[in-house]
């Protein structure tokens, strides 16, 4: 039977190689796409190219919903970061003949995860302010969560907020800093988390290696898209900057055994020079927290999947 998976994303560059993964599983249903506030890409531009993907994929049907039009957080991006992700780097995606939901992303989440059946696992691959939202509507909902799978934090590792932000600092993940009151609301909730931060995805970084491999393998046109996303980023992953961010959670999904796990209890900091910071805290929320992931089987699993092959 299909997994059920609802995605809350900020329609970055990694959310679409994470989102093509999992359209291209066999075992796995998408219910929902939530889009959150403007962050990497305005909500509008955001809505259009996850519909264009879903398009891409033979898969058009999918609803889709943007999260309110003003963004919570105060950090800004640096000129020109937007643009260059709205354009999704000049790459030609097929339109997608549907409209999106009429609803907000918070009400086409709760929908979701409020319909009869097997329990959705949530994926959220940006800032929370779209979950935060959801539990302060309807905190019971968190019942209806099989597993929620982060792409967050930074606990032992540095932060990576200079990549893009202005007013950066050393110790905060990109997603929890640009809304860490979001993300310390649904650390402290009663969602089940799984948080795939940096410690685990610095352990997978994107190689030229895989990337003359895809450009070996890519035989359906969802492979080809994510062929020339990494080819505009070639540069960068061959100076080391590039690692399997949102990626890896959601192969961690269907996939599990790709990453190792430790409980711990954790906080995010929501104020001062360290607002971001994703924290060890005696009295904080116990999540199963992802310390390493097997580069290898990854990379063999995404490129099956990407090219219609289940593992």
């Amino acid at each position: 039977m299909s997994k059920p998976i609802v995605i809350d994303t900020d329609m970055a560059v990694d959310d679409w190689l994470a989102i093509a993964y999992l359209l291209q599983r066999q075992d796995v249903e998408i219910r929902a796409i939530a889009v959150t506030a403007d962050t990497a890409a305005t909500c509008e531009t955001a809505v259009r190219n996850a519909m264009s993907i879903l398009a891409l994929a033979g898969k058009p049907n999918i609803p889709v919903a943007a999260g309110r039009p003003v963004p919570l957080h105060a950090n800004g991006l640096q000129p020109g970061w937007r643009a260059r992700i709205d354009s999704v780097l000049g790459i030609e995606l097929p339109s997608n003949p549907n409209e999106p939901s009429t609803l907000g992303a918070v009400d086409l989440l709760q929908q979701a995860f409020r319909q009869p059946g097997d329990k959705p696992t949530l994926l959220t691959l940006g800032p929370l302010t779209n979950i935060a939202e959801l539990l302060n509507r309807d905190p019971n909902i968190a019942d209806r969560v099989a597993m929620t799978y982060i792409m967050g934090g930074a606990v032992d590792a540095p932060g990576n907020v200079e990549a893009g932000i202005v007013g950066s600092n050393d110790t905060a993940e990109w997603n929890i800093f640009l809304h860490p009151p979001a993300a310390a609301a649904v650390f402290a909730s009663r969602l089940p988390i799984t948080l795939i931060p940096l410690d685990c995805t610095n352990t997978a970084p994107l190689t030229r290696r895989f990337y003359d491999e895809l450009a070996a393998n890519r035989t359906t046109p969802v492979t080809e898209f994510v062929y020339e996303v990494l080819t505009h980023e070639k540069a960068s992953i061959e100076a080391g900057g590039w690692y399997f961010w949102d990626p890896l959670a959601a192969v961690a999904i269907t996939h599990p055994q790709i990453i190792d796990t430790d409980p711990m209890l954790l906080s995010v900091v929501t104020t001062g020079p360290e607002s971001g910071r994703t924290r060890r805290d005696p009295a904080g929320h116990e999540m199963a927290v992802a310390t390493r992931a097997d580069a290898g089987m990854f990379e063999h699993v995404f490129i099956g999947a990407l090219n219609g092959q289940q593992f």
